[in-house]
């Protein structure tokens, strides 16, 4: 990881989401927290345009929706061919043409929609009743 030398300083957060095979959470005010390990699905429209993402379950299959993680590290070894700088900027490329132009405005732009899934919301809601009994 590289720093500015002129501000030689990161900020960073660790969440955690399970330990020893058990879902967790933060309920602190305004701090609280998904259980779990996750995915991001995107879904498209009927003409391949970005509709909305879904933040799921890692394995949870949600119909009409693709996975977007990958796994880049597995025991602190690259897993697989790593993109490179032009594979990343040919994914932003692509991505930003099927990004409807309402979320593109520099001005106020319109709010892309996130939502969770049904099983994330389930997980959550067992987690916390196992933490509050």
């Amino acid at each position: 990881m590289g720093v500015c030398a002129d501000a030689p300083w990161t900020d960073t957060a660790y969440k955690l989401v399970e330990y020893d095979g058990r879902p967790v959470l933060k309920l602190s005010t305004g701090k609280r927290s998904w259980p779990g390990k996750k995915q991001v699905y995107r879904v498209l429209d009927d003409q391949g345009q970005l509709s909305m993402d879904i933040i799921g379950l890692r394995g949870e299959e949600i119909a009409g929706a693709q996975p977007l993680l990958e796994q880049v590290l597995r025991g602190g070894r690259t897993a697989g061919r790593l993109a490179t700088l032009e594979d990343a900027r040919t994914l932003c490329r692509d991505e930003l043409t099927r990004l409807p132009k309402i979320y593109q405005a520099l001005i106020d732009p319109a709010r892309y929609p996130v939502s969770f899934s049904t099983a994330l919301h389930s997980l959550r809601a067992a987690a916390e009743k196992q933490i509050i009994t």
